[in-house]
């Protein structure tokens, strides 16, 4: 090869064109329009610019409301520890096998087990929604209403309010399949509708 040839092409695109026969960096395109070797070494469908890659979107509202979430998740297992260090019951799920609607230890695990059955499920239905377009006004919204559903059920299942567990549990059962249709909705043209 010429110095000429060599000090146009420089290493980098030599080296790419020997390795890539595509070539989609601007750079490499430059060089690779200026070369000799354009016509007979590329195939006729890399001879124009590849089309950028579109990214979807990032869910940025159900990013915001995982910390909160996360934090929720937290307190409740370090309620769940608590209960264990003051009944000194280490393992296990209860202190007493006869009562267990007023054992704490057992009223702990369960808001916590039930927190963690339900809140997974509904952050992906949510990012779900968000990457297929749904709006974000109204995503917030309903995060913050799911928040307080579990909310509500946390303090009913702890015994304070009866009537907030079951707003809770069948709120939350309903925020969920509010939030699977809502997905499916925004994919409906994926599967031909």
């Amino acid at each position: 090869m010429s110095t000429n040839t060599a000090s146009r092409l420089g290493l980098f695109p030599q080296i790419l064109r020997k390795s890539c026969p595509l070539f989609t960096c601007v750079q490499c395109y430059q060089t690779r329009k200026k070369s000799s070797f354009k016509k007979s070494y590329f195939p006729p469908s890399s001879q124009a610019f590849p089309r950028p890659i579109q990214l979807t979107p990032s869910p940025a509202v159900t990013g915001s409301f995982i910390p909160a979430f996360g934090l929720a998740s937290v307190l409740l297992s370090l309620n769940v520890v608590r209960a264990r260090l003051s009944s000194g019951t280490y393992h296990g799920e209860s202190t007493s096998k006869d009562n267990q609607s007023s054992d704490p230890l057992f009223l702990a695990n369960r808001v916590h087990a039930n927190f963690t059955e339900s809140v997974p499920v509904v952050l992906l239905l949510a990012s779900i929604v968000e990457i297929n377009g749904g709006d974000r006004k109204y995503l917030s919204y309903a995060l913050a209403a799911f928040g307080a559903l579990r909310a509500a059920h946390a303090v009913g299942l702890g015994g304070a309010v009866i009537d907030a567990r079951r707003i809770g549990y069948f709120g939350t059962q309903a925020f969920t399949a509010l939030m699977a249709g809502w997905s499916v909705y925004l994919s409906k043209s994926y599967w031909g509708f």
